[in-house]
């Protein structure tokens, strides 16, 4: 009692008062300016204290973030982000957007110095421009971090049992460029999960992703693309499926499109097929394609194994009907184009 009694005359004695004082100010001036620095260290036996990241005290660790981390974008601020990500992905950098946007929009080297110079430019022609251009979801720019549908970069076509709607794809392409050039501008990747081409029995679930790149102009440091994904259900162990991909190659073979095979990490396929990314990153790292389409388009050939022999009467009929309308449409979009310019 009388030890407890002694404490707390020394508390409220000068000495206690002025040492109290002076931690209480000290902590007030810890908590003041302790974010400011960068990373403050206290060293304590063997605990160590710091004001961000991992805190480790008794073998006890969480968290501390700096009070500028926990501060969210706004929204008009990630819309610039976008802006700019969109183009430097299809391999635009920021200084060669003002020389590759529509003169009409009047965008300066000055509009794009920063994260914040490009708002004031920015509006719904702009973007429906932009979207156009990389043939890109519009709704993209729009969408927030939870937004699963919109937050995907391109909507796939669907081929599956269609292959008419990939020939009628690349019809509306020949229009947009010409029937006597459009071979210069695009091309069409096969992209492959697996190893070994063997029918139905082919390992993997046999998935394909089909890439068309089209050429929509250049800068000083080279051409720049817009990508069109067909992905849906196109499996090479499903007969039907099988046969579709083949037509599909017959269809671009026809049409004199260069085109490549390609083999792809089941961590790349799955980054392509997410339709979250440009494709542009993954496609150029390959300088070597490691499989022929035209293999497969549907010819008996010795190049390929007797289990992709397709014996199925209706599929070597489709053939042949590819082989027709391939040539009556290629005919009548120069027929068509000799009259507009005659």
């Amino acid at each position: 009692m009388e030890n407890f009694l002694t404490h707390i005359q020394w508390i409220f004695s000068g000495v206690g008062v002025v040492i109290i004082t002076g931690l209480i100010g000290w902590r007030k001036k810890k908590k003041k300016d302790g974010f400011n620095s960068k990373n403050i260290q206290v060293q304590n036996s063997n605990n160590n204290i710091q004001t961000e990241g991992n805190v480790n005290i008794n073998n006890i660790t969480t968290t501390i973030y700096k009070t500028e981390d926990l501060k969210k974008e706004s929204p008009i601020t990630i819309l610039a982000n976008k802006f700019y990500q969109i183009f430097e992905e299809h391999g635009v950098s920021r200084g060669q957007i003002p020389s590759f946007i529509d003169e009409k929009f009047n965008i300066q080297y000055v509009d794009v110095a920063d994260e914040d110079s490009i708002i004031p430019k920015i509006n719904d022609n702009l973007l429906d421009w932009v979207s156009y251009k990389f043939r890109i979801k519009r709704s993209w720019f729009d969408a927030t971090e939870n937004d699963f549908w919109n937050n995907r970069l391109y909507d796939s076509v669907y081929c599956y049992k269609q292959h008419w709607t990939f020939l009628r794809l690349i019809e509306n392409l020949i229009d947009e460029l010409n029937p006597y050039q459009y071979k210069d501008y695009i091309k069409v990747y096969f992209l492959k999960n697996f190893k070994e081409f063997k029918g139905d029995d082919t390992k993997n679930m046999g998935m394909v992703l089909i890439v068309l790149e089209v050429l929509i102009g250049k800068t000083t440091t080279g051409p720049i693309y817009k990508y069109i994904l067909i992905r849906n259900n196109l499996r090479w162990d499903y007969w039907k499926s099988r046969q579709d991909i083949k037509r599909m190659i017959r269809i671009v073979e026809k049409l004199g499109i260069d085109n490549d095979g390609k083999d792809l990490s089941e961590e790349e396929f799955e980054k392509i097929s997410s339709e979250k990314i440009v494709p542009r990153n993954i496609l150029s790292k390959f300088s070597m394609v490691t499989w022929y389409p035209y293999d497969y388009d549907g010819s008996f050939n010795d190049r390929i194994d007797e289990s992709e022999f397709e014996q199925d009467e209706d599929f070597k009929y489709s053939l042949k009907e590819i082989d027709k309308e391939v040539f009556e449409m290629l005919e009548r979009k120069k027929q068509e184009f000799r009259d507009k310019y005659k």
